[in-house]
């Protein structure tokens, strides 16, 4: 989750490289299967967890808003945003 999300000047810049991202909001799903190619790793393994993981991200979400109603809405869409970003390939760049 960026860090973006409680204060703007924290920085979201890598420490390592993820394919040619290099901050952590331009990194999506497929620049994670790239990554973990390039390391030996087969790539329909790597789709399915990824997926089932982002999956999993959105439930998780939606689960700790309803246990926290105190949980202010922006936050969130917020995350709710930026998960789907991953997800569908539109992270920022």
């Amino acid at each position: 989750m960026s860090t973006t999300a409680f204060d703007d000047s924290l920085t979201t810049t890598l420490g390592m490289y993820v394919g040619n991202a290099t901050t952590l909001n331009a990194v999506g799903i497929g620049d994670l299967i790239r990554e973990g190619t390039s390391w030996g790793l087969r790539t329909a393994p790597l789709e399915d967890r990824l997926g089932n993981l982002i999956e999993r991200l959105t439930d998780a979400l939606d689960t700790a808003a309803e246990a926290n109603p105190r949980t202010p809405s922006s936050l969130v869409e917020h995350i709710r945003s930026r998960v789907a970003a991953m997800a569908d390939g539109t992270a920022e760049v």
